[in-house]
């Protein structure tokens, strides 16, 4: 098969640019731009006589009701004599030896028909589509058709090499490896919930003592001078702010999506422009205890799993997302975050917030420091641009 001569650092689709750019410079036509087999590539067609893609207003079509060959133009007034595209007939349309055009086959690859008793080598007769064949001309293993190519950095003359098969189911991609491949391209399965699931007793604070933010009026929004957003505190029915107070995250999630990442495997991405402080989602997930968390982290390892979506808050009071949990597990630690895990007061409930530390582009990957978790001892990898890998979790708090 044809191959490209190694270039240190070049990627299939810089090959394809830069042929791309250098056709378009040289006066090429758009169209003459084009590689077969990439994605979004037009379907091509190959001449029957030189074996080279027909592009738009090269081709000249056999005349014969229901032949379907194709030419380039030029190809064939080479091969013909008072040629016009009303009179074209390709030489399939009878026996090459004997000259009768009944009961003969044709050539999947070529010009060439003939009868089996003509034919001067044996055939390979393609069972699923009658009357056709695969002539003495072409390997019997259609994979072998430029076995013995050479080398060459022509990025054109190497997607022309490629070779096709010689019935369209080889195209078909068996259906145990297609719903492999398709399995294997999903994020790891979990159960989607919208808040935590306690496996312990419920832990709230007396919100019947709160005076909530008594410094903000009754047309008040809540921005940074608010008592409560100092505190980490959502406000609540005891504050004295107005229905338009800014101060009440939580409530509803941006808008994210979990992404394949390079060498992190799954991720999440901003589908919206975010501002820094912005609230993007609750950290949720089970609430479990110490014991409980020591018992499924021996569990982990036994299993050599590799994710960690534990976040210890305080004492017997940790948010487990291995099972249960949404989009917020997916986030991966960088050394250079644009995200932060905050801890708030919701209505007397401890929840745990993911927000953006400064403004956030649309497509971005979204990330924290893994660091400044609370956190039993656990090995990830950096995804920040300049900084080394880090190989545990340290015991720092949120």
């Amino acid at each position: 098969m044809a191959a490209i001569a190694p270039t240190s650092g070049r990627t299939l689709e810089d090959h394809a640019k830069e042929w791309a750019a250098r056709k378009v410079a040289s006066g090429a036509a758009l169209h003459h731009c084009v590689l077969p087999f990439l994605t979004g590539a037009p379907k091509a067609v190959e001449c029957r006589l030189c074996n080279k893609i027909i592009y738009p207003l090269e081709e000249i079509k056999c005349s014969v009701s229901r032949c379907e060959q194709m030419f380039h133009l030029t190809c064939a007034v080479e091969n013909a004599t008072n040629l016009t595209t009303e009179s074209f007939k390709c030489p399939q349309h009878g026996c090459m030896v004997c000259k009768q055009k009944t009961f003969f086959w044709r050539c999947g690859r070529c010009t060439v028909a003939a009868h089996t008793k003509c034919a001067p080598w044996p055939l390979i007769h393609l069972k699923d589509d009658q009357g056709s064949a695969i002539c003495w001309r072409h390997p019997s293993n259609w994979l072998l058709q430029n076995e013995n190519a050479d080398l060459t950095n022509n990025i054109e003359e190497v997607f022309c090499r490629l070779p096709l098969p010689y019935v369209n189911e080889e195209f078909n991609i068996d259906s145990t490896i297609r719903d492999f491949t398709a399995i294997v391209c999903k994020p790891p399965s979990y159960i989607h919930i919208r808040r935590n699931v306690y496996l312990v007793k419920k832990k709230r604070a007396d919100s019947s003592a709160e005076t909530g933010c008594t410094n903000c009026r009754a047309d008040s929004v809540c921005k940074d001078d608010c008592e409560c957003r100092g505190l980490s505190m959502s406000c609540s029915k005891s504050c004295h702010c107005s229905d338009l107070c800014t101060n009440k995250p939580f409530r509803k999630d941006k808008k994210i999506k979990i992404v394949k990442s390079e060498g992190c495997g799954w991720g999440a991405i901003a589908l919206e422009p975010l501002e820094k402080c912005d609230f993007i989602i609750e950290y949720v997930g089970e609430v479990i205890d110490d014991a409980t968390c020591e018992q499924r982290l021996w569990e982990m390892k036994r299993r050599g799993d590799k994710n960690f979506y534990m976040c210890e808050i305080s004492k017997d009071y940790t948010i487990d997302a291995t099972f249960k949990g949404n989009t917020s597990r997916f986030l991966n630690h960088s050394c250079d975050p644009n995200c932060k895990l905050e801890k708030w007061q919701v209505d007397g409930e401890t929840r745990v917030g993911v927000f953006a530390s400064r403004f956030i582009e649309v497509g971005e990957p979204l990330t924290y420091d893994y660091r400044t978790l609370r956190a039993r001892a656990w090995y990830f990898r950096c995804v920040g641009s300049g900084f080394p890998v880090q190989t545990h979790l340290s015991h720092g708090t949120i």
